[in-house]
C-alpha cells in the first residue's frame, strides 16, 4: 500500500474524540479567526475584500471567492499558526476552508468539521515535512502554497465522508492543482 493510500485510509477513518484535541482546536480556531479579522482593516485586506466582491459579481459564484478570500486574509496577517518542522501554516488554509464549506452544508455535524480540520492539518504537515519545508523555504518556495491543495483535499474528503479510495483519489488530484510546484 502506498503512502498516499495509507493517508487516504486514515482520512476516511479518522474521528476526533479527545478533550485535549478539542482544546487545541479551539485555540487554533481563535488564532485563525483573529488573524483573519485583523487583516480586514489593512489596505491589502480591503483590496482582497473588494476583489472578492468583484468575483462574486462577475461570476455569480459565492463559495469559491469566499473560501479563497478567507484563506488569503488569514495568511495575510502573518500572525497565523506555523508548524515549524513542516514550515507550513495549515490554520490559514484549512480552518477558513472548512468553516466556509460547513456553512454551505447545513446538515453537517460539529464533529465532522473537527475531523475535517484534523485531516487537513495532518495532510499539510505531513506533506510539508516530506518535502523538507524549511529547506524548501530557504530556497525561496513557500511550503504552505505547495501543501494547500493537499490539505483542502484531505479536509473536504473528510467533510464529504469519502471512502478510503475516494480520499486517496482526491489527494492525488490535489497534486494536479494549478500552481502546485
Amino acid at each position: 500500500m502506498s503512502a498516499l493510500e495509507q493517508l487516504g485510509e486514515w482520512i476516511a477513518a479518522t474521528h476526533t474524540s479527545s478533550q485535549e484535541f478539542r482544546q487545541r482546536l479551539e485555540l487554533h480556531l481563535i488564532d485563525t479567526m483573529a488573524a483573519l479579522i485583523a487583516s480586514t482593516v489593512t489596505a491589502e485586506g480591503r483590496l482582497l475584500l473588494r476583489f472578492r466582491d468583484q468575483m462574486r459579481e462577475s461570476t455569480g459564484a459565492v463559495l469559491a471567492p469566499d473560501v479563497a478570500t478567507r484563506c488569503a486574509l488569514a495568511r495575510l496577517s502573518e500572525i497565523d499558526d506555523i508548524h515549524l518542522s513542516s514550515m507550513t501554516t495549515p490554520g490559514a488554509i484549512v480552518i477558513p476552508a472548512v468553516l466556509s464549506l460547513a456553512v454551505a452544508m447545513p446538515s453537517l455535524a460539529k464533529r465532522d468539521a473537527e475531523s475535517a480540520i484534523l485531516a487537513g492539518y495532518e495532510a499539510m504537515i505531513r506533506l510539508g515535512r516530506a518535502i523538507d519545508g524549511p529547506a524548501v523555504l530557504y530556497r525561496g518556495f513557500w511550503p504552505t502554497y505547495f501543501t494547500a491543495p493537499f490539505g483542502i483535499a484531505a479536509a473536504t474528503s473528510r467533510l464529504l465522508k469519502l471512502d478510503a479510495k475516494q480520499s486517496t483519489n482526491a489527494l492525488a488530484l490535489a497534486f494536479a492543482a494549478p500552481g502546485v510546484g
